[in-house]
């Protein structure tokens, strides 16, 4: 959540501003922390927490977790 935040405060600066160079920037953050989330921080927590992990990997979205209980309030709804 602290890196989302970071990237919408990027975009909300970017687009209040009429910056371009504030856009690149914040496609930059979110480029770089996706392949470092990817590359470096997930294997590393793999092989800390191994399974456990995993299935919390699979279960929560990266960058917004409070979407998956908005989808299950839904899927409540749509029942």
């Amino acid at each position: 959540p602290m890196i989302t935040s970071v990237l919408i405060m990027l975009i909300g600066t970017g687009i209040t501003s009429g910056s371009p160079v504030i856009g690149i920037w914040a496609l930059i953050f979110f480029i770089g922390n996706n392949i470092y989330f990817k590359y470096i921080e997930e294997p590393e927590l793999v092989k800390r927490f191994g399974d456990e992990y995993k299935i919390y990997k699979k279960n929560v979205p990266m960058w917004i977790p409070g979407l998956i209980i908005l989808k299950k309030i839904i899927k409540r709804k749509k029942s």
